[in-house]
């Protein structure tokens, strides 16, 4: 159990990240979709505008164009939002976003008609193929029944994902200034601390390779933090949260993990993990997909007395490959 305790912070490696966090090319920026349709011989839409932000902000803009009817087969089709665009034609819905490697969720709550703001959640639930995005779940009673999100990513402009590398860089800068230098040399009385970690950190994949979430959440220690490679903060709720919907979408995984360099000192250890998880992933016509995740992290443990407690650890390394391609990475060191 001991195990568990001190390894979960893996999970956070294959499956947590906001905003631009450890993408080489991240989902920040800005996409286009229009919803195009006839209507006595005009020619209607709503051009719909996603920005996502690289600080994990969120906004949805929908533009009518031409005098869309309101009425009952209008609402079902394209939405209540249509109401929302009776004063000027225009409707903002705001929120945040978040990121993992088989999912793109978008949380907007607050929605503008340009007079006036009212609370209306949506969440939108899809993924990213590294350039373009589409989203399978949202709420369609707001944006239509018959219609799905297919979003092209503006080529030029939006937001840039190079400042994503570089707060990763400063991080990972940080991240040696505080464990004392990454280049300290191991000792041979380190190899018993060295010995137990990676038992433990074997234990543990076995159990999530099984699924065993129950064990994973009870064994999670209080104060527990991960910081994603933007530097990004997820505290225990929000870690066990993230876990849960990953765990939900990779089929028969598998996961490996080796602690390849450990300092150890009289109360404190710091240790590079290589992790490698394999499995299946779903697109979204249902089609399935070998994943392969290699990731690399820097931890940190705490001996406050007998038994090594696990309390951060820092992404520093990413890359995802789908079918034996690789579609997303993060390496400051690159």
């Amino acid at each position: 159990m001991k195990s568990i305790r001190t390894a979960v912070v893996l999970l956070a490696l294959a499956f947590v990240a906001t905003g631009a966090a450890y993408a080489e090319k991240s989902p920040a920026g800005t996409y286009k979709c229009v919803k195009r349709w006839t209507n006595n011989g005009r020619e209607l839409a709503i051009r719909f505008t996603l920005i996502l932000r690289d600080n994990g902000e969120a906004r949805l803009v929908s533009d009518r164009q031409g005098d869309i009817p309101i009425n009952p087969d209008s609402l079902e089709r394209h939405g209540q939002i249509l109401e929302f665009m009776l004063p000027n034609g225009r409707a903002v819905h705001s929120g945040r976003w978040r990121w993992g490697f088989n999912f793109l969720e978008v949380n907007l709550t607050r929605l503008s008609d340009g007079r006036a703001e009212v609370e209306r959640e949506s969440q939108m639930l899809g993924r990213w193929d590294g350039q373009d995005l589409v989203f399978y779940d949202f709420n369609r009673r707001l944006y239509g029944e018959r219609f799905d999100f297919r979003f092209q990513r503006e080529r030029s402009g939006g937001f840039g994902w190079q400042e994503a590398l570089i707060a990763g860089g400063v991080l990972i800068a940080l991240g040696a200034i505080l464990s004392g230098g990454s280049d300290d040399k191991p000792k041979p009385t380190d190899e018993p601390v060295r010995v137990e970690l990676q038992e433990q950190l074997d234990r543990f994949t076995e159990a999530w390779s099984r699924g065993d979430m129950e064990a994973v959440a009870e064994q999670i220690p209080e104060g527990f933090v991960f910081y994603d490679a933007n530097g990004t903060e997820y505290k225990r709720p929000e870690f066990l949260d993230s876990v849960q919907r990953r765990v939900d979408v990779v089929q028969e995984a598998s996961v490996t993990a080796t602690l390849s360099e450990l300092t150890v000192k009289p109360d404190e250890a710091i240790g590079i993990v290589k992790l490698k998880t394999t499995g299946k992933v779903a697109d979204w016509w249902g089609a399935a997909h070998e994943l392969e995740v290699l990731e690399t992290a820097r931890m940190f443990w705490e001996k406050p007395d007998a038994a090594w407690v696990l309390r951060s650890a820092r992404s520093l390394q990413v890359e995802q490959k789908i079918d034996g391609k690789v579609v997303a990475g993060f390496s400051p060191w690159e």
